[in-house]
C-alpha cells in the first residue's frame, strides 16, 4: 500500500469514527462560553444605563435652558425687581416692565411640591388694579433648591462702587436652582446658576412693586 493509499485509509477512518466529546469537555465548553456571555452582558447593561443617564440629562439641560432664555429676555427689561421671598414651601420674586407703556408685573415661583419653576404675568392699571391675571405656566420641571443657596437672589443697583471696585447700575437677579434628572439608574443632579440683569433699573428705589396678586 502506497503512503497516499494509507494517508487516504486513515481518514476514512476519521470521518467513520464514532467518538465524540466528553462530558469534562463539554462541561469546560459551557463554563467558558458563560464567562464571554456574562462579561458581554455586562458591558450591553453598562452602555444602556449610560446612555439612559446622558439622555436624562440632556432633557433637562434642553429644559432649563430654553426657561432661562426666556426669563433673560423678560428679565432684561424690567425696571424694577422685587426683593425674592418665601411663602411656605414655594419660592417667589416678582419683577416690574414698563416699556410699553403700562405696567408689567411677571411673577416667578419654584413650587417645591410640583418641582417646577412656573411663571404668571398681569397688567396694573393706573389706580393699582391687577388685570388679565394669568394662569401658572410651567417654565421647566425637576427643580428643586439645596437649601444653603436661596433660588432667587436680588443684587440691589447702586452708583456706590462694590469692594471689588465696580459700581452696579442696575439690578441683577440671580437664579442658583438644582436640576434633577430621573434615568434607569436613578436620579443624577446638576447645579444651574445664572444672573440676569435689568437694564432698565435705576439705583433710584422704586418701592415694592408687582404685589397685587400676592404669593402663596
Amino acid at each position: 500500500m502506497t503512503a497516499r493509499s494509507r494517508l487516504r485509509e486513515t481518514f476514512r477512518r476519521a470521518v467513520r469514527s464514532d467518538s465524540g466529546v466528553s462530558l469534562l469537555e463539554m462541561v469546560v465548553g459551557l463554563v467558558i462560553m458563560t464567562i464571554f456571555m456574562s462579561m458581554f452582558t455586562g458591558a450591553v447593561v453598562m452602555m444602556y444605563n449610560a446612555s439612559s443617564k446622558s439622555e436624562a440629562l440632556a432633557d433637562t439641560a434642553s429644559q432649563v435652558s430654553i426657561a432661562f432664555n426666556r426669563l433673560d429676555a423678560s428679565v432684561r427689561y424690567a425696571s424694577a425687581i422685587t426683593t425674592p421671598g418665601q411663602s411656605g414651601d414655594d419660592w417667589y420674586v416678582e419683577w416690574l416692565s414698563t416699556y410699553s407703556g403700562q405696567h408689567d408685573c411677571t411673577q416667578v415661583r419654584l413650587d417645591a411640591s410640583a418641582g417646577q419653576l412656573q411663571q404668571r404675568t398681569w397688567a396694573v392699571d393706573s389706580d393699582g388694579t391687577a388685570t388679565g391675571v394669568s394662569g401658572w405656566t410651567p417654565l421647566a420641571s425637576g427643580l428643586s433648591t439645596d437649601g444653603s443657596v436661596a433660588p432667587f437672589i436680588l443684587s440691589l443697583a447702586s452708583d456706590a462702587p462694590r469692594p471689588d471696585g465696580m459700581a452696579l447700575p442696575y439690578q441683577q437677579l440671580r437664579f442658583h436652582l438644582i436640576a434633577e434628572a430621573t434615568g434607569r439608574t436613578g436620579v443624577t443632579t446638576t447645579t444651574s446658576d445664572v444672573t440676569f440683569t435689568a437694564f432698565n433699573s435705576r439705583p433710584v428705589t422704586m418701592g415694592q412693586v408687582c404685589t397685587e396678586e400676592g404669593r402663596g
